[in-house]
């Protein structure tokens, strides 16, 4: 069976930054890379975008997110951390991609399955036996 890509290169474009220059055949390919893993992860999803429970696009700029995160891996928008030093010279940088993977973030993985976004909840716990401190 043939499926086509949730993205195309002219959707990845769009959501820039732009993509460099004789590229578009790595994109084409990424964009059905991440395709394909979003139909491995999620075999409903087409029948959920049929079904109006989940927006192609919304898809689509999924899979435009995975393939940004792997096109820039080796470019300065991948760069997670650089170190500089003054002494003898010297540059260090970390990416946070090194090797162009894609992968799901954890929001997009709440997202394609249909869960809520992730709420932070904060609780405190008293573990004094309930006297006031002499120092207050």
């Amino acid at each position: 069976m043939s499926y086509t890509p949730f993205a195309t290169f002219a959707d990845l474009t769009k959501r820039g930054p732009p993509c460099p220059a004789g590229s578009d055949s790595r994109a084409d390919t990424l964009l059905e890379d991440a395709s394909d893993m979003v139909r491995d992860r999620w075999p409903d999803v087409d029948a959920r975008i049929a079904a109006g429970t989940l927006r192609a696009r919304s898809v689509g700029r999924v899979v435009c997110q995975m393939v940004k995160r792997a096109m820039t891996s080796d470019d300065e928008a991948g760069v997670e951390e650089i170190q500089v030093s003054s002494g003898t010279l010297g540059e260090t940088r970390k990416f946070a991609n090194p090797d162009g993977a894609l992968y799901f973030t954890g929001a997009e993985e709440r997202f394609l399955s249909g869960k809520p976004a992730a709420t932070g909840r904060a609780a405190a716990v008293d573990l004094s036996d309930g006297r006031r401190p002499d120092w207050l």
